[in-house]
């Protein structure tokens, strides 16, 4: 049994707070597709307008989207994606890979705009260009929290509510394999107690002491991540709880989430090193097109029907 359960309060939990709740990747991905006004993105998700207004400000304060006037009106503004917001990108791909690997198919697949096939995405290490493995990843060392002490800022108050809905297909006018993901472990403790997992078996004591989460509240996450077949008993029939292989795929998520997190908002330096075992490198990751290598980019793949369109 691994002796510590690893949260760092660094460059994974920054990520999460900042592009990982089910709003916000919906939004994301609507810009993605051609939305701009405020009404376009009304038009395409069943999202109150008090919420939609909430994320939208949440995406200009973090710096992922701009406002700019609109037409030939000064008055009139839509949002539009920054750089920092584009890079996002990669995070919706693996997000839709982990659901098309572990989950029966979800919408339309992603066709390469390079070579006109489904697109398949892989994981490499940006030092040393090669293929990740969850294997040779290195995790780093628990940070045990002080008395108090809260881990990371909790910016994402909305998820909660997102996770008492009936159905996940209510927050969607299409289906997305990457809303899929995200409910599998789409809410901010479901993806620190999955982080944790990557290392190895843990106690709920050991879980409850890194998160600093009231019982009750983790036992409502592991149970739910134990239902969606991410964790699980550990073998050995102690009360440990293990990553599930369809659990431990995520890796492949967190490390997208936490490698935008280091380039667009960690200060240098200011995080817990990841290692790539091969290189030894602090393991930053890209995603590249399996049929012709091409990095992952906003607009170099399309679905066979238009994305702007509501079905």
């Amino acid at each position: 049994m691994a002796e510590n359960y690893p949260i760092q309060t660094g460059a994974y939990i920054v990520g999460v707070d900042q592009v990982a709740d089910v709003w916000t990747v919906l939004i994301l991905r609507e810009a993605f597709a051609g939305a701009r006004r405020f009404a376009d993105f009304a038009a395409r998700l069943p999202i109150s307008r008090a919420r939609l207004t909430e994320r939208l400000k949440h995406l200009l304060t973090g710096g992922l989207l701009e406002r700019r006037p609109y037409g030939l009106s000064a008055q009139r503004m839509a949002y539009w994606l920054t750089p920092k917001g584009a890079a996002t990108y990669p995070i919706l791909l693996t997000l839709r890979a982990w659901a098309e690997q572990w989950r029966p198919a979800t919408g339309a697949p992603l066709i390469s705009g390079e070579h006109g096939a489904p697109l398949l995405m892989r994981t490499i290490c940006r030092s040393c260009g090669e293929t990740v493995r969850r294997e040779d990843v290195r995790w780093p060392p628990l940070i045990p929290l002080r008395p108090g002490q809260r881990l990371g800022g909790d910016t994402n108050e909305g998820v909660r509510r997102w996770r008492k809905m009936a159905s996940f297909d209510a927050v969607s006018r299409r289906p997305d394999a990457a809303l899929t993901t995200l409910a599998a472990f789409g809410d901010r403790w479901s993806m620190l107690i999955m982080y944790g997992a990557q290392l190895g078996p843990f106690q709920f004591s050991q879980a409850q002491q890194a998160l600093g989460l009231a019982p009750n509240i983790l036992s409502d996450r592991l149970k739910h991540l134990i239902d969606g077949g991410l964790i699980r008993r550990s073998a050995d029939h102690t009360a440990a709880y293990e990553g599930a292989p369809a659990g431990l795929a995520l890796f492949e998520c967190i490390l997208a989430i936490r490698s935008w997190a280091i380039d667009w908002e960690t200060p240098e330096g200011d995080w817990a090193p990841v290692t790539h075992g091969p290189c030894g490198a602090d393991l930053l990751t890209d995603q590249v097109c399996v049929g012709c290598g091409a990095a992952a980019r906003l607009g170099a793949a399309q679905t066979p029907t238009s994305e702007t369109a509501v079905p």
